[in-house]
């Protein structure tokens, strides 16, 4: 259970980047056009995605590290899920 959110963190930052891969190969294939502003907000929003997953695992595994100088509580680790989860949900809607 200790290790649940930096895994679920770390899995929203690979689905954010396979996400971001596949609207590049749309545009490197001509599918999509760089041009349209509203590929570049999807873009700039996956990437923002990613980021605070990636930002979030990593102070997920330090908290776990550190844990033996400051007790982390199950009770703790759940709180800082569902709030994670919460940020990151609405914006890992499926691709329209």
């Amino acid at each position: 259970m200790r290790r649940a959110l930096p895994a679920r963190l770390d899995g929203a930052t690979a689905e954010a980047e396979a996400r971001l891969k596949r609207l590049y190969d749309a545009i490197e294939a001509g599918i999509a056009d760089l041009e349209d502003p509203a590929l570049k907000d999807r873009i700039d929003g996956l990437k923002a995605i990613r980021d605070q997953a990636k930002a979030g695992a990593e102070r997920a595994q330090d908290m776990l590290q550190n844990s033996g100088s400051h007790a982390v509580t199950p009770q703790m680790l759940s709180k800082f899920a569902r709030a994670a989860c919460q940020l990151i949900r609405p914006r890992l809607s499926p691709m329209s």
